[in-house]
């Protein structure tokens, strides 16, 4: 597995992975609505200090994780997704990594996320990593649980 950079030129297979990995969780691909930011990832991901990577295997797009400033000196980390057939293998782990040091090296202070009850592996990894949960920090109605990772202090 690679990780690198979404261009443009993934667009179409990066929808598709999109899609599988929302049928994969249960949920419904919206693009109108609640994933407008996935038909325009240039735009709201990779401007003012963010960045998009995506994992591929073999050409295919199977990972995917968002970095976008919230504030002043906090990110958010969005879109983080690893197919099911791929999880388990430290795929998510390297995604994380790669997207905490791109946020740090951008020069955030810090970089929160929201998530469900339901992600339980990932809710653990983000503790391993170091993240913690803090108090709802925005209106994403898909979300209910909240974490931060302090980019100031050493470690990953």
């Amino acid at each position: 597995m690679t990780i690198i950079p979404y261009t443009v030129n993934f667009k179409s297979q990066f929808i598709q992975f999109f899609q599988t990995a929302m049928e994969e969780m249960g949920f419904e691909y919206i693009p109108e609505t609640k994933d407008s930011d996935v038909v325009s990832v240039e735009a709201i991901y990779q401007t003012n200090g963010g960045c998009f990577m995506i994992a591929c295997d073999e050409g295919q797009v199977v990972g995917s994780i968002g970095v976008k400033r919230f504030s002043e000196n906090t990110a958010e980390l969005k879109r983080f997704y690893v197919l099911k057939h791929y999880q388990g293998n430290g795929f998510g782990f390297q995604l994380l990594d790669k997207a905490v040091k791109e946020a740090r090296t951008s020069g955030f202070h810090s970089i929160r996320l929201g998530t469900t009850h339901e992600s339980n592996k990932a809710i653990n990894m983000f503790q391993t990593y170091g993240f913690y949960q803090i108090a709802r920090y925005n209106q994403d109605p898909y979300a209910e649980v909240f974490m931060e990772l302090d980019l100031r202090e050493s470690g990953s």
